[in-house]
């Protein structure tokens, strides 16, 4: 037979009040106490690796979005500080363009500058004509015309026209030459009839070329021809320094 304890007293406060008695020592039932059972599940080696969690995955920090991220920066966007600006501003930028940034707007006033570099040496590249003299044609100062001597032994110069330049032909034996060249087919002629003698205004008035010290140089190319004194090397279309002659316009 199991024992019972109860305690029967009640308080002042209840008494008064008349509220529920609240028995401070209550009944307690020592059979029932003995008759509580205790499970305990225990796992093999193989069953606790498959079945329990090792992780402890609760712990984890939780993992934002991306569109998270973007939410919460521009919620707190003017409160942070100039210099945290510009902080991320330089990291996203060195990540997003090792190599640099440029601004698309540079970047298609730069193709549109090449474009017009493109098409200024195509243009420098094309053969030109003189208004009034042909390509192919010897000039001369006309004040050597009636020159009982050579012409070269007297001290002219004689110019050969290329792509409306005139080019000093430096060699009698290359101007020999150049002309049999041209005359190959009508035969030889005098010089005095051969060259085109006019004033030295007129000379001064045509463009110079590169000179002609030997016979495969009349090969040059029109471009060549049409940029100097530049070189090929030296050659920067759309470039014209101040207070300098812009060597890629033609004058006459």
């Amino acid at each position: 037979m199991s024992k019972v304890y109860k305690s029967k007293q009640k308080t002042h406060t209840d008494s008064i009040w008349g509220a529920p008695i609240k028995d401070p020592n209550p009944i307690v039932d020592l059979q029932d106490l003995m008759d509580i059972e205790l499970n305990k599940k225990v796992y093999g080696v193989r069953e606790a690796l498959s079945l329990l969690d090792e992780e402890f995955k609760e712990f984890l920090p939780k993992k934002h979005s991306i569109k998270y991220f973007f939410k919460s920066y521009n919620q707190i966007f003017y409160e942070l500080s100039k210099d945290n600006h510009r902080e991320l501003m330089t990291k996203s930028m060195n990540y997003a363009y090792p190599d640099g940034y440029k601004n698309p707007r540079i970047i298609e006033k730069e193709d549109i500058i090449q474009e017009l570099k493109d098409l200024q040496k195509e243009i420098d590249s094309t053969e030109r004509e003189h208004f009034f003299f042909k390509n192919g044609g010897f000039m001369m100062d006309i004040s050597f015309k009636d020159s009982p001597e050579g012409i070269f032994s007297s001290g002219g110069q004689v110019y050969y026209i290329q792509s409306s330049k005139k080019r000093e032909i430096k060699d009698y034996q290359t101007y020999l030459n150049l002309k049999k060249r041209i005359r190959k087919k009508l035969g030889d002629i005098d010089d005095r009839e051969f060259i085109i003698f006019v004033s030295a205004l007129t000379l001064d008035g045509i463009p110079n070329g590169p000179d002609i010290n030997v016979l495969k140089e009349v090969y040059l190319s029109s471009f060549e021809i049409n940029i100097y004194p530049q070189t090929i090397e030296e050659y920067e279309p759309l470039e014209e320094k101040e207070g300098e002659y812009n060597t890629n316009q033609q004058k006459y």
